[in-house]
């Protein structure tokens, strides 16, 4: 059985959930303010503040959380998700939504007027960023849960929701796909959207022309959503951090949804007033990683699919394993290499990739040789060089060879043909075999994907 204590269960589900999750992840959703959790029996109940928060719980931690709390009660154990009623009675999360759902609509139709119901035309927006074509994954999992939540229930969510991460990560991609689904869900609210140097060069330009300066003010503090991309170019420009306090103060006192974006934290951001530091600070703070290995695949198949000329797998794992940093080199990335393909008028294949990227490439250290791979898999497998050349078909070195023909091909120069005399005189069919054996085990093993993959990383930091 579970035990009666609410706070005292959730501590240890924490506990718990801290061993599986990442540390911001866990303080984002699981801090005390955040839910509250009622045991009964072999049941408990997790209460939430509105229907999107339960939305998010159940896609994403029912399972983890009856899991813990199963281990917990050393019995089955079934999660019931509600939402806190205004009344104080806790409602189901189906029957909550058409609630809220409700509540919204009145309240937009009652706040706004007919005609201001296309004030956003005005905003240009890439069609491509929405949240269906932004891929998901552990780099960017918590910013793009957030940017959703507040989507869906802009001022309630996170207020201010502020973004960071480097350059090409997504950011700007997650700031549009707030303004698209803001505009299909709620068309009658007010949307700003612009760069913090629109920001700061519309401000100067009011400045010097005083009687435009109610009117930029107006512009900027009677929205309902203002959503201000790069607002680290505040720093050091103090006239313009004194004008957005004050906005920023009007806005979130109306409950306004306010979403900035950096490429640095709050606390990183050079001679940012302290009181603006602490505002940006008051909602969510969520940090967009680099993405990983399968996250940069699944972008890489994504933009090529879209584009209608799907790669090989090799290509993807090629491109993925050479372009680690930056979401807009992996779209550039696939751009080249169709386009390369369709002048030459040839098929899309590993040889190609390798022709078509040569130039972005070469940015890499030392290229890596055959050898290379050779060492790290004999090293990491245990078996010896003499042996992956040798005629030996014993189960170890036979998948140790398989496993370095496929790096080999996939992260040096060589040809199936000097890689097959690498490997002990192995013709092209048997080179072919080894390479193919390889991705069809990762298209269907995640893990064994993901040891592929570290087995690439030690390849590369033996080059550095």
């Amino acid at each position: 059985m579970l035990p009666s204590d609410g706070p005292a269960l959730r501590d240890r589900v924490v506990a718990e959930l801290s061993q599986r999750l990442p540390e911001d992840e866990v303080k984002a959703w699981f801090d005390p303010g955040k839910i509250t959790l009622l045991p009964s029996g072999s049941t408990c109940e997790l209460q939430v503040k509105n229907v999107f928060m339960a939305d998010h719980y159940e896609k994403n931690y029912r399972r983890a959380l009856e899991e813990v709390l199963s281990r917990v009660a050393e019995v089955p154990v079934r999660l019931a998700i509600r939402v806190n009623g205004d009344a104080g009675a806790a409602k189901p999360a189906a029957e909550a939504a058409g609630a809220a759902d409700l509540k919204i609509s009145s309240a937009e139709i009652a706040a706004v007027p007919p005609e201001a119901a296309a004030a956003n035309d005005g905003i240009v927006l890439n069609p491509g960023y929405t949240f269906d074509n932004f891929v998901v994954g552990i780099s960017n999992r918590l910013a793009h849960a957030a940017a959703l939540s507040v989507a869906q229930q802009p001022g309630a969510a996170y207020n201010p929701l502020f973004l960071y991460g480097s350059v090409g990560l997504g950011k700007t991609h997650l700031l549009q796909a707030i303004c698209h689904a803001i505009r299909e869900k709620h068309p009658r609210l007010q949307i700003q959207y612009l760069s913090c140097e629109e920001f700061v060069n519309d401000y100067i330009a009011s400045v010097q022309n005083m009687n435009q300066l109610e009117a930029f003010r107006g512009r900027m503090r009677t929205v309902d959503v203002l959503l201000i991309d790069d607002i680290h170019f505040l720093a050091g420009k103090e006239g313009s951090q004194e004008e957005f306090f004050h906005t920023f103060n009007t806005l979130h006192n109306a409950s306004k949804q306010i979403i900035l974006c950096s490429d640095a934290p709050p606390k990183d951001i050079p001679t940012l007033e302290e009181r603006l530091l602490t505002r940006f600070s008051w909602g969510m703070v969520a940090r967009i990683d680099t993405p990983t290995f399968e996250t940069r695949v699944a972008i890489l198949k994504r933009k090529a699919e879209a584009r209608g000329t799907p790669f090989p797998e090799d290509v993807y794992f090629f491109i993925a394993q050479n372009i680690e940093s930056n979401i807009r080199e992996l779209e550039g990335a696939v751009v080249k290499t169709a386009a390369y393909a369709s002048l030459l008028n040839r098929a899309i294949d590993l040889d190609l990739a390798r022709e078509a990227l040569r130039d972005s490439l070469e940015v890499a250290s030392t290229p890596v040789q055959v050898t290379d791979v050779q060492a790290v898999v004999c090293r990491k497998l245990g078996v010896k060089t003499a042996e992956l050349q040798s005629k030996s078909r014993t189960k170890s070195i036979s998948r140790a060879r398989q496993i370095g023909i496929y790096l080999a091909r996939t992260m040096t120069n060589a040809s199936q043909t000097d890689i097959g005399n690498a490997f002990g005189g192995r013709d092209h069919s048997t080179v072919s075999y080894s390479i193919d054996t390889v991705k069809e085990q990762m298209d269907t093993e995640p893990s064994f994907r993901g040891f592929i993959e570290q087995l690439a990383d030690e390849i590369r930091k033996s080059k550095l």
